[in-house]
């Protein structure tokens, strides 16, 4: 308590430390703000015959001088001491007044006043030497005042006057370098740089307008001449395709009816503006060109072959030259992006099936790729599986859809804030947009208790969003038990997978006859059934061994049971996905990272640390080790609430209460490794020291900190300690054994 109270006087003497330094600083400003003032308006209303050291009048003159009589001495001692570079001293002030007010301080104001000093009176010989005499007020003085008279006559008379002009020319650059901070270097290095980029956009024109009127010269020869230079030939450029869109909606295919239950319309989605804006032909060749330059610039010969804008970024296919080594060309990407002042580019080497190399540079305007635009798509309305996902577009503008059926799970990861909670949206969307709760159910876990609470009470869940770790996975253990069932029904039936099963089901049912003769019949149709798991890592933490183990189980077998995974998480660390985990999920999805590792952890390979953020995305397909890289669709809260309001319209959900059904009186998750030895000795230990924690039975018994907090979880659950109190010891509810 009286080290708290201690750090509080220090940090209030800090901040009334801080307050004063603020205060004098401001009354300096204002300070040095008013005599600036009172300079600057004494000498612009100088009059040569107001009285002065110089100029005695009668005692009845009124003066001139906007500053009175006081104003009237200064600017007469300051302009004939001075001359014109007078006017540099009020600057100057203003400079100092200027810093202080926004409370940054001059380091030190004696050197630079010194150098102001030193600068108004190299400024007034160079008056005097350049200038000499000027009218001012219907009198004469000279340029520079007696002070730069003094000087320059001196210098003159000693190094005449072009040495003169040397010595006060580099007084002045000396006395400005050390009062402003000026550097002749870094300002030639600034001018060359901005020179050198003038001249190279004025060659870089001149060498497109010549190559254009060389092809449109060539072009009415009729000739087919190809010209060998930087680039050896204008890229063959692939236009962004157009996503096909059914004119008028199918009402057979979007709005039928199944079972009483409408599908949702497409009309709940926004499907965007539908232009084209990309980049056009020339800016296409421009960027080539100058793709072709920088490389050429850290020693790769290479020609762009294609050109292919999408989206979101442009793929330029290039062509090395002979000899040139792909790695070289990998190992760029960082300083390629910073050349041509990419965000990021990501370098595929080689493009599988090509002898080509591609270089992935983000377009200058994004597209968005919209959700609704996707399910008006040809390739979403022809995919027959109630499983299909809209994932989003790839490079080239062509849409991509998914089937969770052939994947069969998917695993999603990525950085927070990288699109990852969106992409889960939009898959929640795809499958709700396309299936009926007859045929595709859902268990949706989300221990965040936010992303996810929104699909509540649609009649597609299992049972209510889990948000509890405990119950999530029970959850997952039910999942395992109803694959086990299932797969038990199939081989009564002598089927071997879902969509066999349902239609002997359906048939069976057509003709009246039960499916296996002689029993007792429990066979029905079986619904698909999507686990969805919004947060990974939190399940990690409160029962790792259980979580993994069922989620492993259902990955292995689940397949042909109609059991499907989804999984996401933003802490791509292997300690999250296990190597049993990652073995289990082919098909994965890596949004932006930080970091190579992570890009490894996920895909086992490099690249989404290179992605855009913002549903920019890498997508290992089942099978395939070929990487494609996706922009996933866009859906917004206002698109998502419209959607679930609808689908409560069409119904109550109809829960299943036996999955969490004594979810209460099942043992702990982790707890499977049976009675530990140490118990009866650490209830022992505690009871007589009064106090637990697990630190103390490490320190006690020498184990390991594991060991010891799952003794400290026994004796919680049997109630001889109480819960934890954060930093203090828990409390011994036990008396002494």
């Amino acid at each position: 308590m009286a080290k708290s109270s201690k750090q509080s006087d220090k940090n209030e003497a800090q901040r009334a430390k801080r307050l004063g330094e603020r205060v004098r600083a401001e009354l300096v400003g204002i300070t040095l703000l008013i005599i600036g003032g009172f300079l600057a308006a004494s000498i612009a209303t100088f009059h040569s015959g107001d009285p002065s050291f110089n100029n005695v009048v009668s005692g009845s003159y009124t003066p001139e001088n906007s500053m009175g009589l006081i104003g009237a001495y200064v600017a007469d001692m300051l302009v004939q001491g001075f001359g014109i570079a007078a006017y540099f001293l009020p600057v100057a002030v203003f400079i100092f007044a200027g810093r202080y007010m926004l409370l940054k301080p001059v380091r030190y104001p004696a050197w630079v006043a010194f150098g102001y000093s030193v600068l108004t009176i190299l400024s007034s010989a160079m008056a005097s030497l350049a200038v000499g005499p000027v009218s001012f007020d219907r009198d004469e003085f000279s340029a520079g005042g007696v002070v730069g008279d003094i000087i320059s006559y001196s210098l003159a008379h000693v190094l005449n006057r072009p040495g003169a002009y040397l010595f006060i020319g580099a007084g002045l650059l000396c006395s400005l370098i050390f009062t402003v901070n000026f550097s002749l270097y870094t300002f030639g290095d600034r001018l060359r740089s901005w020179l050198v980029a003038f001249f190279q956009g004025i060659r870089e024109r001149y060498i497109l307008r010549r190559e254009q009127r060389a092809k449109e010269k060539s072009r009415k020869k009729g000739g087919d001449k190809k010209r060998v230079e930087a680039v050896k030939k204008a890229p063959k450029i692939v236009a962004d395709p157009e996503v096909e869109r059914s004119a008028v909606q199918e009402e057979f295919e979007f709005i039928r009816e199944v079972g009483g239950y409408h599908l949702p319309p497409n009309d709940i989605f926004d499907t965007g503006a539908g232009g084209k804006g990309g980049p056009d032909e020339e800016s296409l060749l421009m960027a080539s060109r100058q793709l072709v330059k920088k490389l050429q610039d850290f020693g790769v010969d290479c020609t762009v072959e294609t050109v292919r804008p999408g989206p979101v970024i442009t793929m330029f296919e290039i062509k090395p030259a002979p000899g040139v080594k792909i790695n070289k060309i990998v190992n760029l990407s960082d300083d390629l992006a910073m050349a041509l002042r990419a965000q990021s580019i990501r370098i595929v080497a080689p493009i599988p099936g090509k002898d080509t190399v591609g270089v992935e540079i983000p377009n200058l305007e994004r597209e968005m790729v919209t959700l609704g635009e996707l399910f008006d798509s040809k390739e979403y309305r022809t995919a027959p599986s109630p499983l299909k996902i809209a994932m989003g577009k790839d490079i080239s503008g062509n849409p991509v859809v998914g089937d969770l059926s052939k994947m069969p799970h998917l695993l999603i990861a990525g950085a927070t804030g990288s699109g990852k909670s969106v992409a889960v949206h939009a898959i929640l969307a795809s499958l709700l947009q396309s299936a009926s709760p007859k045929d595709v159910r859902l268990l949706i876990v989300d221990p965040k208790m936010l992303e996810l609470s929104v699909y509540d009470d649609i009649p597609h869940l299992l049972l209510p969003v889990v948000t509890e770790s405990k119950k999530a996975a029970v959850a997952l253990r039910w999942g395992v038990a109803e694959m086990e069932r299932r797969y038990r029904l199939m081989a009564e039936a002598g089927v071997r997978n879902i969509s066999s099963y349902n239609k002997k089901v359906e048939k069976a049912q057509k003709g009246g006859e039960a499916l296996v003769v002689g029993e007792e019949s429990e066979h029905e149709h079986l619904p698909y059934i999507v686990v969805i798991i919004d947060e990974l890592a939190d399940l990690m933490m409160v029962a790792a061994k259980d979580v993994e183990d069922a989620i492993a189980r259902l990955a292995q077998m689940a397949r042909a049971a109609g059991i499907h995974l989804i999984v996401a998480t933003q802490r791509p660390s292997v300690d999250v996905l296990t190597g049993m985990i990652k073995a289990n999920f082919p098909a994965r999805i890596a949004f932006q990272v930080a970091s190579r590792v992570d890009s490894r952890t996920i895909l086992d390979s490099i690249g989404a640390e290179t992605l855009l953020g913002g549903g920019d995305m890498l997508f290992l397909p089942p099978g395939a080790s070929k990487i494609m890289r996706v922009h996933g669709s866009f859906v917004s809260e206002q698109e998502i609430s419209k959607l679930t309001e609808y689908l409560r319209g069409q119904g109550s959900p109809m829960y299943n209460d036996d999955i969490l059904k004594n979810a209460e009186e099942q043992p702990y998750l982790d707890d499977d490794e049976g009675f530990d030895e140490l118990y009866d000795a650490a209830v022992h230990f505690v009871t007589e020291a009064g106090q637990a924690s697990t630190s103390m039975v490490q320190r006690r018994f020498k184990i390991g900190y594991n060991r010891a907090a799952r003794l400290i979880d026994m004796m919680e659950r049997e109630e001889v300690i109480g819960p934890s109190r954060g930093a203090k010891p828990r409390e011994v509810l036990a008396g002494k054994l």
